[in-house]
């Protein structure tokens, strides 16, 4: 486990993004708050989200993509518990 001390509502998704490239795994499980996860999920993808997307307290989302970066991934699936 990895703390990133810029992964803040008011975080800069850029550099987000260039520090999960450098980390060395295959999969990554990104825990942060509102708005930056949303914002940074939308960031990431390269298609509008679905129309009832929505990070609320609780929710996964899976991004995937060779890296990660403004429009260079793709939107998988979401589960909320609410």
């Amino acid at each position: 486990m990895k703390d990133c001390p810029f992964i803040t509502p008011n975080g800069q998704k850029i550099d987000v993004a260039l520090w999960l490239n450098d980390l060395p795994y295959e999969s990554i499980l990104l825990v942060t708050h509102q708005p930056f996860s949303h914002q940074f999920v939308d960031y990431l993808v390269d298609q509008p989200l679905p129309i009832n997307f929505a990070m609320t307290t609780g929710t996964l989302a899976s991004v995937e993509g060779e890296l990660f970066a403004g429009a260079c991934c793709q939107f998988r699936w979401c589960f909320s518990p609410s």
